[in-house]
């Protein structure tokens, strides 16, 4: 009993001496009870044995699409589409083209209408004069049709100018189908021009069915190289008359294929469920 009651006076001082390790809620200092020297000491004690604390990098893991470029049609690449600033880091600077309009054309060349109408009416007037020339100097073949000619010649290109100046289509189809005809019509004046010159290139034909004595061949000359002006831009006005022909029939068929692609997507039954 005596050494029982010795060894629990002996515990109970040596707890008291050495202390409890765990210190409890009600045991710790208050605040207001320590000095700040005490604080400041524990504070370093307390860097000194866990050390400099270094902040943690967070790395955003690679995607799938980054880290398996190759993936097939169909797969996870074709769904992820990474973020834009992932975008602008990873991708380089591309040059975006931006596809040009397309300039549609013209059904009717205007400016080629107005550059050789009003060069037809100088032709014109050039045929005018020298078939009168030819009449007062008394050529051989000085019958009038050259001013028939240039008559028409002149219709011509007036009808161009004023096609041009109020856009009209159906003055510029009058000028095609009239300079198609000025063109066919140039074959008589540019021949009587060149009678004078059949006796020089075949002697034996008779000089005085072709020509008179004081045939003014100047005259002649001229006017077969004038007609032959005015059936080259004739036949320029003609080729782009077809060309405009052409365009319009490809116009045509363009919105036909435009009304039909509507009619049969707009007409078509869908299949409702029932």
């Amino acid at each position: 009993m005596a050494a029982h009651l010795f060894r629990s006076t002996t515990e109970t001082t040596v707890s008291h001496s050495i202390g409890s390790r765990y210190q409890s809620y009600c045991t710790l200092p208050r605040p207001e009870e320590v000095d700040p020297e005490t604080l400041s000491e524990m504070h370093s004690n307390l860097h000194a044995f866990s050390g400099p604390t270094i902040p943690k990098v967070v790395s955003r893991p690679p995607s799938v699409a980054s880290v398996v470029p190759g993936l097939g049609p169909g797969m996870a690449s074709d769904f992820i589409r990474p973020s834009s600033a992932f975008n602008a880091a990873a991708l380089p600077n591309v040059a975006m083209t931006v596809p040009a309009p397309v300039k549609q054309k013209e059904i009717v060349s205007w400016n080629t209408i107005s550059l050789i109408c009003s060069m037809q009416v100088l032709c014109a007037l050039a045929i005018f004069g020298l078939g009168v020339g030819r009449m007062m100097q008394g050529a051989k073949w000085a019958i009038g049709i050259e001013l028939a000619y240039a008559l028409l010649v002149m219709i011509a290109g007036l009808s161009g100018i004023y096609s041009v100046r109020q856009r009209s289509y159906a003055a510029a189809a009058f000028v095609f189908g009239l300079t198609a005809l000025s063109t066919i019509l140039a074959i008589p004046p540019f021949v009587l021009g060149l009678f004078p010159t059949i006796p020089w290139a075949f002697p034996e034909a008779t000089p005085s069915v072709w020509m008179n004595q004081n045939e003014p061949l100047e005259l002649d000359l001229g006017l077969s190289l004038i007609v032959l002006i005015q059936f080259i831009l004739s036949l320029v006005i003609s080729v782009s008359g077809c060309r405009s022909i052409g365009l319009l029939c490809g116009t045509v068929e363009e919105i036909k294929l435009h009304h039909d692609i509507h009619t049969a997507f707009h007409d078509i039954d869908v299949p409702r469920k029932a």
